[in-house]
């Protein structure tokens, strides 16, 4: 009985090592792991509006001071009551390869010289001018898939001397006497087409 019960302990645990072998090998098989790396670009956000860049903002401000073309009874690149010109603004996408919009909104720069300039309309890449009231934001998208990397925006401003306006006759006077320039302020803001 001695050797029966060695030889059923010898073949009980042959047995046990076997099936221990077996679960290992068929949990090994669902237990794989594989390791790899992905390489993905990120899209590129650089944007640059009269070469200033606004990368680290979603809205930048610019001042800027128009170009007045002059009448037969104003000179070229002065200021007068009722003088009229323009600010161009342009936008470089090159570096940017997601679809954006962009809003602009005019008003007078606190320094300017004239608080009477209003903004009266715009033109996209010489397209036709769109009149606008004054103090209107101007809002449009540049889109990805028209590769358009340049874009010029063309406002055209006015020195108000209407009735609506909010400089007297003398304030008008004095501000021509002054050797400062009209200036105005234009905030832009960007943001991202969402899919």
């Amino acid at each position: 009985m001695n050797v029966v019960r060695k030889m059923t302990l010898l073949v009980a645990i042959i047995s046990l090592l076997f099936c221990f072998s077996t679960i290992n090998e068929t949990y090994a098989k669902y237990n794989t792991s594989l390791e790899g790396k992905t390489n993905m670009s990120v899209a590129r956000w650089h944007i640059l509006v009269n070469n200033q860049d606004v990368r680290n903002n979603s809205s930048t401000s610019a001042e800027l001071a128009p170009t007045f073309l002059g009448t037969e009874h104003i000179a070229p690149d002065v200021i007068a009551p009722t003088s009229e010109g323009y600010v161009d603004l342009i936008i470089d996408s090159s570096q940017v390869d997601v679809s954006f919009s962009y809003t602009i909104t005019p008003d007078v720069d606190a320094t300017s010289s004239v608080t009477d300039l209003i903004v009266t309309g715009y033109t996209v890449n010489s397209s036709e001018k769109i009149a606008i009231s004054n103090g209107q934001s101007i809002t449009d998208n540049i889109y990805k898939i028209d590769n358009v990397n340049l874009t010029t925006i063309r406002l055209y401003v006015k020195w108000d001397d209407s009735s609506n306006s909010k400089m007297t006759n003398e304030e008008d006077t004095n501000a021509s006497f002054m050797n400062e320039q009209a200036k105005l302020k234009l905030n832009i803001q960007f943001v991202q087409i969402p899919n």
